[in-house]
């Protein structure tokens, strides 16, 4: 798939998906879950102690 592609179908724009690829994006989790799911991946968050380490 091509990087245009990717970004009409999760509605980002070119720069924004090109920017997350390259580490400099700051995109939101809704953002994220909609390339994850054009991807046919999904995210799963966990809840974590704030005392935990890592």
């Amino acid at each position: 798939m091509r990087q245009r592609d990717l970004a009409e179908l999760a509605a980002v724009t070119l720069r924004g998906l090109t920017d997350l690829e390259n580490g400099r994006g700051n995109p939101t989790i809704k953002q994220l879950a909609k390339i994850a799911d054009v991807l046919g991946m999904e995210i799963t968050l966990t809840e974590r102690s704030l005392h935990e380490p890592g």
